[in-house]
């Protein structure tokens, strides 16, 4: 009984981040990019000032990472480490 309940609960939680998951997908403007530029010692805060600056790009936009230094073409590998 106790079990059902719990499975219960976690399919609906599961269902909820899914509804949330697809909202902030279709939100994201994949025509256009947000572009970063940002350091390996300081990603973070180089990635939060340059979002607090940018005129033209939105943060809905599709984020485009870039390492100082490197030579990555960002194809999602780089967003993806940048956002973990």
């Amino acid at each position: 009984m106790v079990n059902a309940l719990i499975r219960k609960i976690f399919d609906h939680i599961l269902h909820i981040l899914d509804d949330i998951l697809q909202a902030i997908t279709a939100a994201v403007k994949t025509d256009e990019e947000f572009p970063i530029t940002v350091s390996r010692s300081n990603m973070v805060e180089r990635g939060l000032a340059q979002w607090k600056r940018q005129k033209r790009a939105l943060p809905t936009n599709q984020l485009r990472v870039t390492f100082i230094g490197e030579a990555g073409v960002d194809n999602g590998a780089l967003r993806k480490e940048f956002l973990t």
